[in-house]
């Protein structure tokens, strides 16, 4: 489990080299799976997006309404939304979703565990980085983070 959370860190960092961060152009190659699809579970964290602080910007553009905004954790061979919103150019709340510890397999992001954020637009998705202006980048039950930006590198 470990040497694959290692490998897909390595691929994320990969794909920061990328010149139009667009996963679409490697994700076939590096046999990673996206799924866009969110378990609510007990616990969760919850993402200020404020619309006229936070700045959002693919390749040095502002994204697009209808565009998806999800945070992500890694799961075998995988990246699995565990919180989305669709973008209407409003303030939003992004809820992230924990591990249900009734479960034995993962099906939500672990207590202290970094976040890893997405956005599809334009029928790609691209990694992001986020910046905060109070909270951060790990994953806290009970967590409240208001971020400041989110853009490609």
């Amino acid at each position: 489990m470990k040497i694959l959370e290692m490998l897909l860190s390595l691929f994320l960092i990969i794909l920061i080299s990328c010149k139009d961060n667009s996963v679409e152009n490697t994700q076939q190659e590096q046999n990673i799976n996206i799924s866009w699809n969110v378990k609510t579970t007990q616990n969760n964290h919850i993402i200020a997006i404020i619309k006229d602080t936070t700045e959002i910007y693919i390749n040095n553009e502002n994204i697009s309404i209808g565009d998806m905004i999800g945070v992500f954790y890694s799961k075998n061979d995988s990246l699995i939304c565990c919180g989305k919103i669709i973008w209407k150019n409003q303030n939003e709340a992004l809820t992230v979703w924990s591990d249900d510890p009734t479960t034995t397999k993962k099906d939500g992001i672990f207590e202290g565990e970094e976040m890893k954020w997405l956005i599809y637009h334009n029928n790609k998705n691209y990694v992001v980085y986020p910046e905060y202006f109070e909270g951060g980048n790990k994953f806290i039950s009970g967590g409240v983070s208001k971020l400041k930006k989110l853009t490609t590198k």
